[in-house]
């Protein structure tokens, strides 16, 4: 016969069974989530690097692109303001005077017509101001 000192020695081992069956099997499943979490995370953070990778790339390449272009326009200025330079180093404004002296008597039709623009567009510029 069993006594009760003995039934509940026997329901404690029987719930001490039953509870760590139980946590066992909560721990396979903690262990198989936190598998899954970290290959999905480890997927997602792969996606997400492989994204700024990319990323980073275009964006150097159009700075890349950009440098290049600035770099020819600032060429094309430096040309432009050479042949400036080179232009009024070299301008006689006595052979510029005497040719325009001989245009004018040779041609005074059109400094007359030219006079006549610049004095319509000047009295354009005069009217708006008032």
């Amino acid at each position: 016969m069993e006594t009760n000192g003995n039934k509940v020695e026997k329901t404690v081992n029987v719930a001490k069974e039953k509870i760590s069956q139980n946590l066992s099997g909560v721990a396979e499943k903690v262990h198989r989530g936190s598998d899954t979490a970290k290959d999905v995370l480890s997927d997602k953070t792969e996606k997400v690097e492989d994204y700024i990778r990319e990323k980073t790339y275009v964006a150097g390449d159009l700075t890349n692109q950009t440098v290049e272009r600035a770099s020819k326009l600032g060429h094309k200025a430096a040309d432009a303001l050479s042949k400036s330079s080179e232009y009024i180093e070299n301008f006689d404004y006595r052979d510029t005077k005497k040719a325009v002296s001989e245009t004018i008597k040779d041609k005074p039709q059109i400094m007359l017509v030219a006079a006549g623009i610049f004095g319509f567009l000047l009295g354009i510029l005069v009217g708006r101001r008032k």
